[in-house]
């Protein structure tokens, strides 16, 4: 019973060891652009389970005045790529860890009525593909959680926007980072190929031979095609004597073996 009260207690402290070390407070740093505007801020997350939400700079559009009314309408095809780091180093460059998050925004706007300039209109985009920096000395076991996550889930950065509609139309972009999928999250060190596998049998093959034949030396020699074994038979004094099996057997032939 002691020993089942020991382990509970140990999955207890470890619990709550791990619920800590998740709402440890963290430096996030990024740096890039979104939609063409480029930023390069920090934000310190008392509790890394919580989104990061960035207001991006308003965008007026302007409806066109024609014989029949007002109109207007076009696409919106642009793109994200922000590097993130965490901890003191800033900007994300200078740090020992980084992760770029790219993607694609796409949108559109179009005049609601003839009779009005008001417009509606949105845009959307989230991280498709994310790439891992490691600076010289770095190992992927120093990479954080944080970004770790990050790594591998890409479409945690989304960049969200709406026409507000008015006389104004003005479209209100936002950028969010979403919390960790996986709060303790790390990067696994890739496989050995099988190439490498190969190439390591046929260097460790000539070492195991020379080893072994560096443990056969002192043994006596037998001459191809003869196998000797030693037993009793034909030893009145208990000595040992050697037989010929590939022979028919033959006692009187015989000879001791000094």
């Amino acid at each position: 019973m002691s020993t089942v009260r020991n382990c509970l207690i140990a999955l207890v402290v470890f619990g709550l060891f791990h619920a800590m070390a998740a709402a440890s407070p963290i430096q996030v740093n990024l740096a890039g652009g979104v939609d063409g505007y480029p930023y390069n801020t920090s934000f310190t997350l008392s509790d890394p389970s919580q989104p990061i939400v960035i207001s991006l700079p308003l965008q007026e559009f302007m409806a066109s005045d024609g014989p029949n009314g007002y109109y207007g309408s076009g696409n919106i095809n642009s793109n994200l790529g922000l590097t993130f780091s965490v901890g003191p180093v800033s900007p994300p460059s200078m740090a020992a860890v980084s992760v770029a998050i790219t993607g694609n925004i796409q949108g559109g706007y179009s005049v609601i009525s003839p009779g009005q300039p008001n417009m509606s209109g949105s845009v959307y985009g989230v991280g498709t593909n994310a790439s891992l920096s490691l600076s010289q000395g770095t190992t992927p076991a120093d990479v954080p959680p944080y970004l770790a996550d990050l790594v591998k889930h890409p479409e945690r950065v989304v960049v969200s926007g709406t026409m507000t509609g008015g006389p104004l139309n003005l479209l209100q972009t936002t950028l969010t980072i979403g919390p960790p999928v996986d709060p303790s999250a790390g990067v696994s060190v890739p496989e050995p190929s099988m190439l490498l596998t190969f190439l390591t049998v046929l260097t460790c093959l000539p070492i195991a031979r020379r080893v072994q034949s560096s443990q056969s030396v002192g043994h006596r020699p037998v001459r191809p095609g003869r196998l000797l074994t030693r037993g009793s038979h034909g030893s009145s004094s208990g000595g040992q004597v050697a037989f010929d099996v590939t022979a028919p057997f033959a006692p009187q032939n015989h000879s001791s073996i000094p």
